[in-house]
């Protein structure tokens, strides 16, 4: 009622203003306003660009990395990646093609990017689907069954980029992750700088902001909303955070891990361009998906999630999967001419 309204605009983009006969810059910029909807660990939007008179260049935003709980740049690069995907999904639509090449700085990547106007491009996306993808992190119908056809879109993706998918079903297994994933709530939220990092990016509901997590996203009302801070710094919030999540978990038909031979940056990018592939997918079919990070991002919780699954390759992302009960609502964005340099 009280929110407002422009950061959350970018999600509304009209096909039709797409610039026919405009410049590169004003086609790029167009394809950008879609890449910038690319999800991002407690949305903190960790890219910036530069476009000049024929290339694009991505560079993360190290500023707005998440130092505790991501030391390695994991999910920066992640969240890049699945940036990336965004702008080859709404180029791809409107008859380009994206080229890129990988530039390492200093130990860091960069992207430069070339758009090239294609007669025919085989498969194509709707970018629709990109502006209506969400994190949906209510519980989902336990007994609802995925289309066939989507669980072989899952594994094709994946393995185009030397990716391995895996979907658990098997009640025992989940079971053990459950209680993985408890533990990973114990630890993160008990570690004062992990909650003191996070709480930089939790918002009311009536937030001015153009990123972080405005608490309705996690179906909080607006009142409880107000003290939320407070909650987390006063109360017991690790057992608050683990239990809810116990809960969402029973109600969960499908696990879904992205797994990796490979743990470096080059990696992270692809689970992020497979990752956000998938989920635009499943939001085109009404499948709902939502990540939870702590197995990953706890100490070594990873290594005990290897040996439940059976697998000696690296979990580079968990996520629920299935059809959820509840439609949920969009995260703000940044504008684009602020992201320019």
């Amino acid at each position: 009622m009280f929110r407002p309204k422009k950061y959350y605009q970018s999600w509304k983009i009209n096909e039709k203003d797409f610039p026919n006969n405009g410049t590169f810059e004003e086609k790029v910029k167009f394809f950008l306003v879609y890449a910038l909807l690319a999800p991002s660990s407690f949305n903190v939007q960790p890219w910036k660009f530069k476009i000049t008179k024929d290339k694009i260049y991505i560079q993360p935003d190290y500023s707005r990395r998440l130092a505790t709980s991501d030391k390695d740049n994991r999910l920066l690069y992640i969240a890049i990646g699945c940036l990336l995907k965004n702008l080859e999904i709404a180029a791809n639509w409107f008859g380009y093609r994206v080229c890129q090449k990988t530039l390492k700085i200093r130990g860091d990547l960069e992207f430069e990017i070339s758009i090239v106007q294609e007669g025919s491009i085989a498969r194509k996306i709707d970018p629709k689907h990109v502006c209506q993808r969400i994190s949906n992190r209510y519980p989902y119908i336990p007994t609802k069954k995925l289309p066939a056809i989507f669980l072989e879109d899952i594994q094709k993706v994946a393995k185009n980029q030397d990716l391995e998918p895996l979907i658990i079903t098997d009640k025992e297994v989940k079971s053990r992750i459950n209680k993985i994933v408890e533990k990973g709530d114990y630890t993160l939220w008990n570690n004062n700088k992990f909650k003191e990092e996070h709480l930089q990016w939790i918002r009311n509901n009536i937030t001015r902001k153009p990123d972080g997590m405005p608490a309705f996203t996690v179906g909080i009302p607006l009142i409880p909303s107000l003290l939320a801070n407070f909650a987390i710094k006063n109360t017991n919030f690790a057992k608050t955070q683990a239990n809810k999540n116990q809960k969402l978990l029973l109600t969960t038909p499908y696990y879904f891990f992205i797994l990796s031979k490979t743990h470096d940056q080059e990696t992270w990018v692809k689970v992020g361009k497979v990752l956000e592939e998938i989920w635009v997918l499943a939001t085109e079919k009404g499948i709902s998906m939502t990540p939870l990070a702590q197995i990953i991002e706890a100490g070594d919780l990873y290594k005990e999630t290897m040996d439940v699954l059976k697998t000696s390759l690296r979990p580079q992302f968990f996520l629920r999967l299935g059809y959820s009960t509840k439609v949920a609502e969009h995260s703000p964005r940044r504008f684009l001419e602020d992201l320019l340099s």
